[in-house]
């Protein structure tokens, strides 16, 4: 089918000149709209940003401290699909200015890898859940030395040992 069509037009394009300018035309006008189309397309597509389907959201992030003051976190863990979620774990690395001082139920601090670890029972799908942390900045803070704890999202097991990281780090700065 396709083959005859190209004859025809050949054989059109081959006699009349007229027409000849018509078919150029159009077969140009068709393959410019095509490209614009699939630019278009692509462009849409790279675009659409995926969410994870567990997302940390630093809300609320203290901006200036001094030595010895404590300082508070406020961490939002959303469940972006219609499932619930089990055995994932909050894992918090603190930076090496701070001290832990306190944490929502159930968090636990690892002295030697300073660190906090929050691990709730599930999460509803389409629900937030929060996490809070204090911090106490250490009396030999240099000035202007930024305060940015990390956090990322592992997978536990029965007896809460992770073993897989699930999403990047969030930084709240």
């Amino acid at each position: 089918m396709v083959a005859v069509l190209i004859n025809r037009i050949s054989t059109i394009i081959k006699t009349d000149k007229k027409k000849s300018f018509l078919i150029t035309t159009l077969f140009i006008l068709v393959l410019v709209v095509l490209t614009a189309l699939s630019i278009y397309v692509i462009r849409f597509h790279m675009s659409e940003r995926k969410k994870p389907y567990l997302e940390i959201i630093w809300d609320s992030v203290p901006r200036k401290a001094k030595p010895r003051q404590t300082l508070s976190y406020r961490v939002k863990l959303r469940n972006n699909t219609n499932k619930t979620v089990e055995n994932r774990s909050l894992l918090i690395d603190l930076p090496a200015e701070v001290d832990f001082v306190s944490g929502s139920a159930g968090a636990k601090y690892s002295y030697p890898f300073h660190t906090v670890r929050w691990t709730p029972a599930y999460i509803n799908g389409k629900s937030t859940i929060y996490f809070d942390f204090k911090v106490k900045i250490r009396q030999d803070l240099s000035q202007g030395v930024q305060i940015s704890p990390k956090a990322i999202i592992v997978r536990t097991d029965e007896n809460e040992k992770f073993y897989e990281e699930m999403e990047g780090q969030w930084s709240p700065y």
